[in-house]
């Protein structure tokens, strides 16, 4: 039998061994991140800010607003920030109770990642496609390698293991769990912006797992079995059914898995919203549909150059048609918009928001919609149906810009007056899955991701979203929220405003762009 040391060195000589470079090329997806940047590109210097405390002044009252929605706060923003609003890693591994932690995402920099673990964790369970993990060097992260325990699994080509989830088991038996935006790596949790949702307490159950007493349960645990990995089963689907997921009855679990056994992705979040759907409207009232998103995939018609967001999401999820329907044309599908007072919105950053970041052109490597090679798709969302939208200039924090996010939202919001869109929200999900078939599927296909998210509706409690730009930095006025609302925060800012036709033009990762950012640096492809 192995002692520690030459466990630590049989590991870290299997992934020595892997060709982590190689990624994002043969088995490139485009709805997968791509956070491949050379390690010349990590220590970035921090900004020179003035000192900000926004949790000391009585007038403040970020603190009366409580979200399970967190921003995960940046070395390169957020140094000179206090706030309650943000989450860090350190944080969330950091916890001296913390006894065994489970991960699951696309990429982990091993480097990175232990360095936040608290040196008495017991066990990091990490779930792994494989050629995703770059190995550890540091002298922590050896330290740690025999408490790791990696389960690996081969994706088809042009797939991912996408979903980016931390369930945290600590030494009374209870549980939290993580939904972080971001891939496990330094560069990825600090130069876009990042989201990261955060349960309740899940306490031990008293009875033991029961089919059907928790949706929220049910859907988790069908998701973990889909994998069909022993290992998966004894390492964590034995824990998880220890757990009582009643704190979180007001919310859905959402995945996705290439799967034919279980309903997921699109077909699943169709499903959950079923009681949503509402088909005849007051001719007062408007709906408006957005989807933030870091990646947009190619058209699903070659044909007629259709959106996944516009032509399948809203008409299904609003009752204009069904999962089985034909897909319908632009000019069509515009009437339909216009008799039902539909107005659809996709936030993705421009190319000057990105030139103009903080980090400048670095910030580019995980915004990924390459509509160079259907150029008719792009014409079709940014003309035809005019579905562009970026932050608002006036509400920009200065420490942050228009610095884009890695998150992804989709929403709905109806209105019977001329107040901002979104301020109140019929349903919102936050996931891990970009605007692609490889992500949903769509009503007929199936997706061939695993993608995770957490889903919200309107009812019991009313829905307000606001935003991380207007909490954290003070943007604009505060308005007061309700006890008892359900909060959501984003990390762009509220209102969203459309693309100006003649100068703003959504950034294409194949294109090449004859800019210097604010740092004087040139565009470079990654």
């Amino acid at each position: 039998m192995m002692d520690s040391n030459e466990c630590r060195r049989a590991v870290a000589a299997k992934w020595s061994n892997v060709d982590y470079r190689s990624l994002g090329t043969d088995n490139y997806d485009s709805s997968a991140s791509s956070t491949d940047i050379e390690e010349n590109v990590r220590p970035i210097k921090r900004l020179k800010q003035e000192v900000i405390d926004l949790t000391s002044d009585d007038e403040n009252q970020e603190e009366d607003i409580s979200s399970p929605f967190k921003l995960v706060k940046s070395d390169v923003y957020d140094s000179n920030v206090n706030s309650a609003h943000f989450i860090t890693f350190k944080e969330i591994f950091g916890d001296k109770r913390l006894k065994k932690s489970i991960l699951f995402s696309f990429q982990y920099e091993l480097d990175f990642l232990l360095e936040q673990f608290y040196s008495g964790v017991r066990e990091i369970v990490i779930v792994a496609q494989k050629g995703t993990i770059r190995p550890c060097t540091t002298q922590k992260g050896i330290s740690m390698v025999d408490r790791l325990s990696v389960i690996e699994f081969f994706m088809p080509q042009y797939t991912c293991h996408h979903s980016k989830m931390i369930l945290n088991l600590y030494d009374d038996g209870s549980c939290k769990m993580f939904l972080p935006s971001n891939n496990f790596t330094y560069a990825e949790a600090n130069y876009p912006q990042q989201v990261c949702w955060c349960s309740p307490n899940l306490p031990p159950s008293r009875s033991g797992y029961t089919e059907g007493a928790s949706e929220f349960h049910d859907d988790l645990i069908e998701y973990l079995k889909v994998y069909h990995n022993k290992e998966i089963v004894q390492k964590i689907v034995k824990d998880v059914k220890l757990l009582d997921f009643t704190p979180l009855k007001d919310v859905t679990f959402i995945f996705s898995a290439p799967t034919k056994d279980l309903t997921t992705g699109f077909q699943l979040l169709s499903q959950r919203l079923s009681d949503h759907r509402k088909p005849a409207e007051s001719k007062n009232s408007t709906n408006h549909y957005l989807c933030q998103t870091s990646t947009l995939g190619a058209a699903i018609s070659k044909k007629t150059h259709a959106n996944l967001f516009t032509h399948v999401f809203i008409p299904i999820l609003h009752g204009i048609t069904s999962l089985k329907s034909k897909l319908v044309d632009t000019e069509t599908l515009g009437g339909l918009y216009r008799a039902h007072n539909i107005t659809p919105y996709i936030v993705y950053p421009t190319v000057e928001e990105i030139r103009t970041s903080p980090v400048g052109w670095l910030c580019s490597g995980w915004f990924h919609f390459n509509y160079n090679r259907d150029m008719a798709h792009y014409n079709m969302l940014a003309e035809e149906l005019s579905v562009f939208y970026k932050q608002d200039p006036k509400f920009l924090s200065a420490n942050r810009k228009a610095t884009p996010s890695h998150s992804k939202f989709y929403m709905k919001s109806t209105i019977s007056d001329d107040s901002n869109p979104f301020n109140n929200l019929d349903w919102c999900l936050y996931t891990s899955a970009n605007l692609s078939l490889t992500a949903w599927g769509s009503g007929t296909a199936r997706p061939r991701n695993y993608e995770a998210g957490v889903l919200y509706k309107s009812g019991r409690k009313p829905l307000v979203c606001k935003s991380f730009t207007n909490v954290v930095y003070k943007t604009s006025r505060q308005e007061i929220v309700s006890d008892n609302s359900q909060i959501v925060l984003v990390p762009f800012t509220l209102p969203v405003v459309k693309y100006e036709t003649a100068q703003d033009e959504a950034f294409c990762m194949a294109k090449d762009y004859n800019l210097l950012d604010i740092h004087g640096i040139p565009y470079q492809h990654h």
